[in-house]
């Protein structure tokens, strides 16, 4: 029998039914004071799920849809998002069992990898302050990289404001990119039917195909 635990209950510390409720808030006093729980060995480290880098060349991928919730216990390998990158989909497994503690990807979305788009641990875990921050300037980061073109000298310039074009390259969503190459579409020709100055979306790819019809 654990620590605290009653006859015919699952009690951790004798205040929290941990294997009976797992979308508990609450957490042991066991394991918050630094000791090892029993209750609480099926829970790792508190992780931050982060865009993965799927392939050699990729740098960015969309968050299609979430398919958890915050507070919502998961399993390890449990899909937690769908994501779409220009070659493929695919669910994002939970790296280990716990709770969702944050959600911080949005849906839709265009993120670089490394974003920290989740994060899972025991309950009662809080992620760190500066998770948002970080993602912020990771953004940042990757949209000016994005926004820098190639010059003949190898030195980079900026693109000018409402370019859709970046070194030569059409800018596009990983999504739109994927999709356009199941249509057979385009992207240049996306870009001068609709006049777009934004990167290409998936709505844009649709809207041209309607006019194609």
């Amino acid at each position: 029998m654990w620590h605290g635990q009653a006859a015919g209950a699952s009690v951790c510390s004798g205040r929290l039914p941990v294997q009976d409720a797992p979308d508990s808030r609450a957490i042991c006093a066991t394991r918050s004071s630094g000791a090892a729980c029993p209750c609480h060995t099926r829970w790792g480290p508190m992780t931050n799920v982060e865009m993965p880098k799927a392939n050699e060349n990729m740098t960015e991928a969309t968050l299609e849809r979430w398919l958890v919730k915050e507070g919502q216990p998961v399993a390890k390998d449990q899909g937690l998002c769908e994501i779409i990158t220009d070659k493929a989909k695919f669910e994002m497994p939970s790296p280990a069992a716990g709770q969702i503690l944050k959600i911080l990807g949005p849906e839709r979305a265009v993120l670089p990898v490394g974003y920290v788009m989740c994060v899972v641990g025991a309950p009662g875990e809080v992620p760190p302050a500066d998770l948002a921050a970080r993602n912020d300037a990771l953004l940042a980061s990757h949209r000016a990289a994005a926004t820098a073109i190639p010059s003949v000298g190898g030195a980079a310039t900026t693109q000018s404001a409402g370019s859709n074009v970046s070194g030569g390259a059409v800018r596009a969503t990983p999504a739109a990119r994927r999709l356009a190459k199941e249509q057979g579409v385009d992207l240049a020709d996306v870009v001068r039917v609709l006049n777009l100055t934004a990167p290409v979306n998936e709505k844009d790819i649709k809207a041209y195909l309607e006019r194609k019809k």
